[in-house]
């Protein structure tokens, strides 16, 4: 038990504690001692008998003390709602911690070149696994660490939906996030996003043909998504925020409790702001493209945007994109390798079965696991890896990315599925054209991410 439950279970007992003698009525005997004392006893005799009684004295008065403080703890207690707390959703037990102002596409800044390989200086590393439970146990408040105590016992749990309320600094932060997002869209930042030029290529065995459309760099991250998170809160959009919130509970529902410190964490804690968003809905995902498509428009005014609303790609489109018009096959880099020349993994997915197929150990010379070696135990940073041709990152691994599919020649918003596999996806599934484990799954997974798209109603 934590210390400070210690110290608030002793401040309780004290508080209830009955008086059995008052302060006056000790004073008075004490004193009645001390008189009677001197001529009785002699010496050392008198000595420790006014020892005794200033260490009962003492003792008492401790006693009154504790029982005043807790009085006090327990009547100025801060409101659990309080904004000065970081706001969290009861159910799903998702953190929304406030965000200091992060500037978009932060990846090359924090850590990796435009290749995407890793630089010296990383300004916001991601805290390691076993290392996540004590940085938040050493940083949060005494009320905190009580309210997630609460949290963890199930039988204390709630299923009445918590709303967060926003501070002014979190309602201006966010709007200025908000603002970065729509004036790197309306420009179409080729940072942001880049135009995928119309194409025809082998599709499945067909002939294929694919408009011009324009793809997000990278997959949505946690801040973006948390940004629209908190513009629906501030636009008063209650219900859609709780279809959109992320249920990050799913760590531990299908990895097990020793992923707690990620379902606690990956969400709320700014090192983890560049990562792909996971555990969301499909729902929430439709309600993120539908607002990021009315707030653009709203933001570019009278300019004349060359593009239609932002949408999740067709698996065709996706196909397009991830293979350079079906140049690059099996896998969006040269070649049907997973590792390069040095033996460091091209893609973030589930290498110890490819590894044990392969008849090598799934451990390094220092016992770690090989997922370590490029820095990827769960997911990695959005812009981690090697880009395509395109310069899109992460279209093999690290997270599934939704898609439309197509029955024949027929788009359908209806036929839910993803594609490129993640972080626990097999070395046939974060193929370009690879099986989809994920087909028609509508419901929030720990490995199933997104990126947007648009089609360019521009010239081809």
């Amino acid at each position: 038990m934590d210390k400070e439950l210690q110290l608030s279970a002793l401040f309780d007992q004290a508080k209830l504690q009955p008086a059995v003698t008052s302060f006056e009525q000790t004073k008075e005997t004490f004193l009645h001692s001390l008189a009677s004392g001197s001529s009785v006893n002699s010496g050392k005799g008198q000595l420790l008998t006014i020892k005794k009684w200033i260490l009962m004295l003492v003792t008492i008065s401790a006693i009154t003390l504790v029982a005043i403080t807790a009085i006090n703890l327990n009547t100025t207690e801060p409101n659990h709602h309080e904004p000065s707390e970081s706001l969290e959703i009861n159910k799903n037990k998702v953190v929304f911690d406030s965000l200091e102002d992060k500037e978009f596409n932060s990846s090359q800044e924090n850590g990796y070149d435009p290749q995407g390989q890793m630089t010296e200086q990383i300004e916001m590393t991601p805290i390691p696994i076993n290392q996540i439970e004590l940085y938040s146990l050493e940083t949060i408040s005494p009320l905190r660490k009580a309210q997630r105590q609460m949290h963890h016992n199930d039988n204390m749990r709630t299923d009445e939906p918590y709303i967060p309320k926003l501070t002014a600094d979190q309602i201006k932060a966010n709007n200025k996030r908000k603002e970065k997002m729509l004036k790197l869209l309306s420009r179409l930042d080729k940072k942001m996003y880049v135009r995928i030029s119309a194409g025809s290529f082998d599709y499945h065995g067909t002939k294929t043909s694919v408009q011009s459309f324009f793809m997000q760099v990278t997959e949505v991250t946690n801040l973006e998504y948390k940004t629209f998170l908190f513009d629906l809160l501030i636009q008063g959009r209650k219900d859609d925020f709780l279809v959109a919130r992320p249920d990050q509970s799913m760590w531990t529902k299908m990895l097990g409790n020793t992923m707690q410190p990620m379902e606690e964490q990956y969400f709320s804690h700014e090192a983890y702001a560049d990562y792909p968003v996971v555990n969301i809905s499909r729902a929430g995902v439709e309600l993120y493209c539908k607002w990021l498509t009315i707030e653009v428009l709203k933001y570019d005014g009278k300019r004349t945007i060359d593009f239609n609303d932002i949408r999740l790609p067709f698996r065709s489109e996706w196909e397009l994109a991830a293979s350079q018009s079906g140049m690059q096959i099996p896998f969006p880099w040269e070649g049907g390798d997973v590792r390069n020349e040095s033996g460091c993994f091209l893609a973030n997915f589930k290498a110890s079965e490819f590894l044990i197929a392969n008849g090598e150990s799934c451990f390094n010379d220092d016992s770690t696991k090989v997922n370590t070696i490029d820095g990827a135990l769960f997911t990695a940073r959005t812009k981690t890896y090697n880009p395509n041709a395109y310069g899109l990152y992460n279209m093999s691994g690290n997270v599934a990315e939704m898609v439309y599919n197509e029955n024949g020649q027929t788009y359908s918003r209806e036929l839910p599925g993803t594609a490129g596999g993640g972080w626990m996806s097999s070395i046939d599934e974060i193929k370009i054209n690879g099986p989809d484990p994920y087909d028609g799954e509508v419901k929030a997974h720990p490995n199933i991410g997104f990126r947007v798209v648009m089609t360019h109603l521009g010239r081809p």
